[in-house]
């Protein structure tokens, strides 16, 4: 096992990389949000919000990630029936 996968196997080590991680980001201006379970529906939520309100570009590697793609778009029809 890697040095990394050792120190992220530690539960206790992963939480406080991800605080230090935030706490960075959020010092330098990033708007982070935390996912206690599954972060793909935040992830496409936060996405669909920024799109609305800010000039955004999407880029990623869909092909690995085809469900947030899916839920991205599906999200994504739904707010836009309920501004109808």
């Amino acid at each position: 096992m890697s040095k990394k996968a050792t120190f992220l196997a530690n539960i206790e080590n992963k939480q406080c990389f991800i605080k230090f991680l935030r706490k960075t980001m959020q010092e330098n201006g990033i708007i982070t949000k935390h996912a206690t379970s599954d972060a793909d529906v935040i992830i496409a939520k936060t996405a669909i919000h920024l799109a609305l309100i800010v000039q955004t570009v999407l880029f990623g590697q869909f092909g690995e990630y085809i469900d947030l793609l899916v839920l991205l778009l599906l999200i994504y029809e739904y707010s836009l029936s309920k501004l109808k």
